[in-house]
């Protein structure tokens, strides 16, 4: 999940990728509007595999979990791609 009070951010990184979803929601400390963009199940899958090669601090945890959609036969991951 990525928060933002900016949309357009948001937008711009959701139409890149082609994932996810976006909600809007409102800041308990400020009553602010935030936007939260949300990948899940094969999405996130994806989001991985689309980010991996760019990584350098969280690369090997992102193997991990790529690792380990793939090791359990994720079924929605082929109807996905």
């Amino acid at each position: 999940m990525v928060t933002n009070t900016n949309l357009q951010i948001l937008q711009n990184i959701q139409k890149k990728l082609r994932l996810g979803k976006i909600n809007k929601n409102i800041d308990k400390r400020t009553n602010n509007p935030i936007h939260c963009w949300r990948v899940s199940d094969g999405h996130a899958y994806l989001f991985f595999k689309k980010i991996l090669p760019y990584l350098k601090v969280k690369k090997e945890k992102t193997q991990n979990a790529i690792q380990k959609y793939e090791s359990n036969n994720w079924r929605k991951i082929k109807f996905l791609e």
